[in-house]
Order: structure tokens, then sequence, then C-alpha cells
């Protein structure tokens, strides 16, 4: 009787040893595809943040680009407008000029008719 006992123990431990060693070695063999798995997309996205990060200094070169020719048509404007203001000035004194000028022309010319009239 108790080597039934120790039997059926060891029927029931046998196998459930086995099938707790295969299931070990199933997710053994699962998680290593998993982490396989995860290495491989953890390098997919190494390259990707890569690739974005040289995208990123192209676009700042472009932005610096861009800033250096707005610089640039910027001190453009800034002297054509300087120059625009200085022909304004000119024309502008010389407007007042030629007034100054036909005030006194028209006073000569009416005192020359007084002095004719006389």
């Amino acid at each position: 009787m108790k080597k039934q006992i120790i039997l059926a123990i060891i029927a029931v431990i046998l196998p459930s040893f086995v099938l707790v060693t295969g299931c070990e070695e199933q997710q053994s063999t699962i998680k290593d595809k998993r982490v396989r798995l995860i290495a491989n997309q953890n390098l997919e996205l190494k390259k990707q943040l890569q690739e974005k990060d040289r995208e990123i200094d192209r676009q700042k070169e472009l932005v610096a680009d861009c800033q250096a020719a707005k610089e640039q048509q910027k001190q453009t404007y800034d002297r054509s407008t300087e120059g625009l203001f200085q022909i304004v000035r000119s024309v502008s004194q010389q407007t007042e000029q030629i007034k100054q000028l036909t005030d006194e022309n028209e006073q000569l010319k009416a005192e020359i008719a007084k002095l004719k009239g006389e």
C-alpha cells in the first residue's frame, strides 16, 4: 500500500515536473523572441530618430539661411528707404527754393512795372 501511494505521488509529481519544465522552456523561448523583437524595434526607432535629427539639422540650416537673407534684404531696404528720403528732402528743398525765387521774381516784375509806369 505504501508502495502504491509512493507510486501515485511519483506518477503525479513527475508529469507535473515535466510540464513545468517544458512550459519554462517555452516561456524562455517566447521571452527570447520578445526580447529580440523589442531590440529590433529599438534599433529601428534609433535609426528613425537619427534621420529625424538629421532632418532637424537641415531645417535649422535652412532657417539660418533664410534669416541671413532676410537681414540682407532688410539692409537693402533700409538703404533704399534712406536714399528715397534723401531724394524727397532734396526735392522739397528745391521746391521751396523755386517758390521763393518765383515770389521774388513776381516782386521784381511788379517793381519794374511800377517803375515803367512812373
